[in-house]
């Protein structure tokens, strides 16, 4: 059983969401995907259960890549990267001290 339900499986890459973000540019939802990756990874390696920092978040992403990732919901399933002040189902109430939520889990409901 998965006890970080914000962790997702190797085939994330095949979301038709990335495309969408990036208006279809390939070197686009590379550089999403990149991002997206490494905020996983440090959310994991924190054990912080895919809560972020503004600071983390810009060291690894950047202000153009957050706004890609944090946009809103796309083909009706929420966004990737949820930022203060979003709701979503996904999450009881926003945790004192951070910026950013890794999207969780499965659900698409927001």
């Amino acid at each position: 059983m998965n006890t970080r339900p914000w962790q997702e499986n190797d085939n994330f890459h095949d979301d038709p969401r990335w495309a969408k973000m990036a208006a279809g540019y390939a070197v686009t939802v590379d550089q999403l995907q990149a991002a997206y990756c490494r905020l996983r990874s440090v959310a994991h390696r924190h054990l912080s259960d895919g809560w972020l920092t503004e600071q983390t978040t810009l060291s690894l992403a950047g202000p153009d890549v957050i706004a890609g990732l944090a946009s809103r919901p796309l083909a009706d399933r929420p966004s990737i990267l949820h930022r203060r002040g979003d709701h979503c189902t996904c999450y009881a109430e926003w945790r004192q001290g951070y910026d950013y939520l890794m999207h969780q889990g499965e659900s698409d409901e927001c």
